[in-house]
Order: C-alpha cells, then sequence, then structure tokens
C-alpha cells in the first residue's frame, strides 16, 4: 500500500491511476492524517493498452471462434413478418 500527500497526487494523479491497473492501493493524507483511499473496484478488470499485435491476436481469436461456432438457419423472412405482432 503506497500513501501520498494530497499535494503529490494532485500533481501526479494519472501516475497513482495508473498503479491501480496494477493493484496498487493508495491512501491519501492531508498532513499527517489519512482522509481517503483509492483502489480498483471490485471486479473490475484492466483493460491493456490495444496494439496493433493484440488487435491481429484478438481479431485472429475471433475469427476462429465465428468458424467452429454452428450458423443459425433461421430461413428467408421479410420486413412484415419480422414485425408481425406489432
Amino acid at each position: 500500500m503506497k500513501t501520498v500527500a494530497l499535494q503529490e497526487l494532485d500533481e501526479h494523479v494519472r501516475a497513482f491511476i495508473a498503479g491501480l491497473h496494477e493493484g496498487d492501493v493508495v491512501t491519501i493524507v492531508d498532513g499527517a492524517r489519512p482522509v481517503a483511499r483509492l483502489e480498483r473496484p471490485l471486479g473490475a478488470i484492466f483493460t491493456p493498452v490495444m496494439t496493433d499485435e493484440l488487435r491481429a491476436q484478438r481479431h485472429a481469436e475471433l475469427i476462429k471462434r465465428l468458424e467452429t461456432q454452428p450458423a443459425l438457419n433461421l430461413g428467408p423472412f421479410n420486413r412484415d413478418e419480422l414485425y408481425d405482432g406489432d
């Protein structure tokens, strides 16, 4: 757990927020008195920056999954059938 003075947090807020993504907990103090605590919300998942390599990897995974997923055979339909019963 990190402890940071309010003024230091104000000057470097982005750096402390970035640390939250990695699981850091930050206690904010005003003088010597703790006034707040910053931490990642429960269940929050850090989403990494989307690089070209990561984007290509995710695209390949999606295509692979879609190729193995069975297609639904709904047959032809027209607009009136879609809105039937409204």
